[in-house]
């Protein structure tokens, strides 16, 4: 199953095959594992029929955590293979089970495949509410943890104290050398317990950054794509629509639905390859122009050598584009120009996003820029977590382009990277 999650489905199955005696291979986990093995391999045919037959097995123990398991799983190949209506079948067996009788990540799973189900089904209300159950489920799931690691280090104390105290008898009836032993045996102990204790304070944090990673995440795509952003799409496309330009507004419609897909499929994820984020780039540029009564130029340069070879955290770049056509340009800004590069040198992933507007220096002088302001923070905070995961220096800079003699505002970024 550790091949399995690392998606190598044919290792896995060569390693499941080896096992022919058949008390094992009667065990529902065996049976339960090979069908999701075969499922994701396409062989949906025996896939279906074995995890069928892990539900028959667990109506007969009376196994209500793996008949939810067992309904769920098979409810997440169907919508995967987009056959929505035999999935809610299998959810809805899998939502009568009662709570009490589910762990947490049985729970977290069918609530992963409920999301997928309505977000597929286009019930979006709905599908979110599913997600904020997800985020409960992972609350409560690393509570669990941080408890159980409070707990074994207090064991760990406790142990540690029954030993003092033995030892404390003994030195009484021992001989000066025994003495030393057990001091030295005390020693290593207490050596010891720091040493747990530090590792588990080290895993605890780990599992707080995390944590912090997702809601940084989520935070970041809600000030990217805000209900602001859609209302004036909407605003542009209805314009469109009574001035009777039919084929502009779908081919605006188009572009925007598109660009609400790939920034709801990009944020779930930490790394995208490098020109898929260039395209995305790319498409909002388009989407901008298309509702723009003057269109500006831009250029994207990206050197060769990289596009298909690293991936970047995805909508790090996105938000000083942004930033550069909303604030930057004003109405009498005629020749608009945004230039983005990016470089690889030193090992550094370089990029540079260059505008010929008022500059922000005047931007800030001008107006509250306290949702731009929001968005950086929310950037840097998220780059700074990146960079202790992937162990590689991060920078953000932001410049009015006036001292170089010249008009606009330029963002240096130094993003983490991770080779493909």
């Amino acid at each position: 199953m550790l091949y399995y999650q690392q998606e190598q489905y044919l290792k896995a199955l060569d390693i499941y095959d080896k096992i022919t005696v058949k008390k094992y291979t009667d065990f529902d986990i065996f049976i339960h594992n090979y069908g999701l093995i075969l499922l994701e391999l396409g062989d949906d045919k025996k896939g279906f029929k074995n995890l069928k037959a892990s539900i028959a097995h667990n109506k007969k123990t009376e196994d209500k955590n793996g008949l939810a398991q067992a309904y769920s799983n098979i409810a997440y190949f169907l919508i995967k293979l987009k056959k929505l209506k035999q999935a809610k079948i299998y959810l809805d067996s899998a939502n009568v089970i009662p709570k009490k009788h589910l762990t947490l990540r049985t729970l977290r799973y069918k609530y992963n495949h409920l999301y997928s189900y309505y977000r597929h089904s286009d019930f979006q209300d709905i599908s979110r509410a599913y997600l904020d159950s997800i985020y409960i489920c992972n609350e409560m799931i690393y509570k669990q943890k941080v408890n159980q690691e409070i707990q074994e280090i207090k064991t760990s104390y406790e142990r540690e104290q029954k030993l003092k105290r033995k030892v404390q008898i003994k030195d009484s009836e021992l001989e000066r050398f025994e003495k030393q032993m057990l001091q030295g045996i005390i020693s290593f102990l207490a050596v010891l317990i720091t040493v747990l204790s530090l590792m588990f304070l080290y895993i605890y944090k780990n599992i707080k950054n995390q944590n912090k990673s997702i809601l940084l995440e989520n935070r970041l795509l809600q000030s990217q794509m805000t209900p602001h952003f859609i209302f004036n799409a909407l605003s542009v496309l209805q314009g469109m629509i009574l001035n009777k330009k039919e084929t502009q507004a779908m081919k605006y419609l188009s572009k925007f639905s598109k660009l609400l897909r790939m920034n709801l499929e990009n944020s779930r994820i930490k790394f995208v390859v490098l020109t898929e984020e260039i395209k995305e780039i790319e498409h909002y540029l388009e989407l901008q122009n298309l509702g723009s009564e003057i269109p500006f130029k831009y250029s994207i340069t990206v050197e060769e050598a990289i596009k298909n070879q690293l991936m970047v955290p995805p909508m790090l770049i996105q938000p000083f584009i942004e930033n550069a056509i909303v604030h930057g340009f004003t109405n009498e800004c005629i020749d608009k120009q945004i230039d983005i590069s990016i470089t690889f040198n030193n090992k550094k992933l370089q990029c540079m996003v260059c505008d010929n507007g008022i500059g922000i220096e005047h931007t800030l002088s001008k107006k509250s820029t306290t949702k731009k302001s929001l968005a950086i923070i929310i950037i840097k905070e998220r780059l700074q977590l990146l960079a202790k995961e992937c162990k590689q220096k991060t920078k953000v800079t932001i410049e009015d382009r006036k001292h170089q003699g010249e008009h606009g505002t330029q963002v240096y970024l130094v993003l983490p990277y991770k080779n493909l």
